[in-house]
């Protein structure tokens, strides 16, 4: 076979004096630079693991109940779950309640892995149960099955992590030829493992490993459980290994100036009689299929939004409690937040507690977007408060700003989106040449903006930005003051837009 599968009687369990029983999962397998573990706990043991001063850890936790703790951070294993630790940086243990099961995975870095994880990376500790993970739904897989987001390209280095369940069917995909791909399987697994042609059986508590380019399904007969942490190694070695060429194509016209600011005291502010109002930021200052709509609602009121059957809808609540309510979900709005619509399938309406500020951005999406929200998406409708998305840093910022990852690159088509909060430092970075930025303004924000070599101006909450794509720019506070702003972007490239350069590769074949 072409393939590699631990099935359970082939993974040692020997117990020692502590408890707990390691075993290596198929070594040799691969060309070293993962090594992946299984450790067996007993109830009431606990087990400090190995540390590691250069290497990436990624600990799944996928049988029985306990808690992983450090010096920072004590959490529950309930679900199944995932920690990476804070290299060597921060010990930390692992304690049973139950018989525990999980794997351990090693993951190498080189030079290129040591700079891509120091420009941005997730913050560490990192820990993430399932049922706070991103659903995703995608083409290769069953009409009812879910999949997880756990870590996105460059969170985590060049790996990247994720979750698939179902009942009676599941994935069925073209091999990957730039990523290899393990498989640990949890829950009731028991299902079919088809790797180019040859089938074999799969079962909770296994381990797979299938090489880069290779056709796969995992699917389960009816009444059978699919479940498994899928995770990924691009097999670009190095720096910048999200790469797909394109022919070159005409980027957009630069926009007539730096950048644009709507000021409170400048939007048209008139509330019908339902207690709603709504205008348009910074019309005309943009030409590439985005409208931008500031909101304002009054406590006690509703309003019912347009539906729009093709244009992709993000909604980001500023200011105000308040509530999503449709026939099939229920949203508590208590703090800043995220929803995009199931386009025109599913009515909803916002119900405002207190008085309540938002923007509505509806993203027109020609035929490239539509084939890539088709391919793969988050599952719709989507929310989350903005404490619950991945917290991130990032050496662009001040050392005690904190970030947090909302949508990542073709999570939502070509928009990304993200919030970062501080006080008395911020943002200071460079353009983003097929990047267009816009910024919401929340909290006590105070701070300024600063793009190029235009003067500063300014920047409070409730107000917007854009930043056209290419020019350098800051968000900084003076101290004392605040930061705490929505950054929102687009991808001015409508085809293939994930493009980043290694050393050697000719720019000219991606422009």
């Amino acid at each position: 076979m072409n393939f590699y599968i631990a099935h359970n009687e082939e993974i040692a369990c020997n117990y020692n004096e502590h408890g707990y029983a390691c075993t290596e999962l198929l070594p040799g397998t691969n060309d070293g630079s993962i090594r992946s573990y299984k450790y067996f706990l007993k109830a009431g043991c606990r087990i400090a693991p190995e540390l590691y001063a250069d290497k990436l850890v990624l600990i799944m936790f996928g049988k029985g109940e306990g808690y992983v703790c450090d010096a920072k951070t004590a959490n529950e294993i309930r679900e199944l779950c995932f920690y990476a630790p804070e290299f060597d940086q921060t010990p930390y243990e692992i304690q049973a309640y139950t018989d525990m099961e999980f794997v351990l995975n090693v993951i190498d870095m080189n030079e290129g892995d040591h700079e891509d994880y120091s420009a941005s990376h997730a913050r560490l500790p990192f820990f993430r149960t399932l049922s706070k993970c991103v659903k995703y739904d995608q083409d290769c897989k069953g009409p009812h099955t879910t999949s997880w987001f756990v870590l996105n390209g460059k969170q985590f280095g060049h790996v990247m992590c994720g979750v698939v369940r179902a009942i009676g069917e599941g994935t069925v995909e073209q091999g990957h030829p730039a990523v290899h791909q393990w498989n640990y399987c949890v829950g009731d697994s028991d299902f079919d493992l088809t790797v180019d042609g040859i089938t074999v059986p799969h079962k909770a508590g296994e381990w797979s490993f299938i090489p880069a380019g290779l056709d796969h399904s995992l699917t389960a007969k009816p009444g059978k459980e699919v479940f498994y942490v899928w995770f990924e190694q691009f097999t670009r070695k190095g720096k910048d290994f999200i790469i797909k060429p394109l022919a070159k194509k005409q980027l957009p016209a630069p926009a007539a100036a730096k950048f644009y600011v709507a000021r409170e005291a400048d939007m048209k502010k008139e509330f019908d009689a339902k207690g709603f109002a709504m205008a348009e930021l910074l019309p005309g200052t943009y030409q590439g299929g985005i409208h931008n709509y500031k909101c304002w609602l009054k406590a006690g009121c509703h309003v019912k939004p347009d539906l729009h059957s093709e244009d992709t809808v993000l909604i980001m609540f500023g200011k105000g409690k308040g509530y999503i309510a449709s026939d099939n979900h229920l949203f508590n709005v208590t703090e800043p937040a995220f929803y995009a619509p199931y386009f025109d399938k599913e009515p909803y309406t916002i119900h405002a507690i207190d008085d309540m500020e938002f923007v509505i951005s509806v993203v027109e999406n020609n035929e490239d977007d539509k084939k890539l929200l088709n391919a793969c998406r988050v599952r719709l409708p989507f929310f989350t408060l903005y404490s619950d998305a991945v917290v991130y840093d990032q050496d662009c910022k001040g050392p005690h700003t904190t970030s947090w990852s909302v949508l990542g690159p073709k999570q939502l088509g070509r928009i990304m989106v993200g919030v970062v909060r501080a006080i008395g430092e911020g943002t200071t970075e460079k353009g983003h040449p097929r990047v267009e930025q816009w910024n919401y303004c929340l909290g006590d924000s105070d701070f300024e903006l600063k793009v190029d070599t235009e003067p500063a101006v300014q920047h409070k909450a409730g107000e917007w930005s854009y930043v056209p794509a290419g020019w350098d720019h800051a968000l900084t506070a003076q101290p004392g003051k605040e930061v705490f702003y929505v950054w929102y972007e687009h991808y001015t490239r409508e085809k293939d837009f994930c493009v980043t350069l290694a050393d050697g590769d000719d720019a000219s074949v991606y422009d």
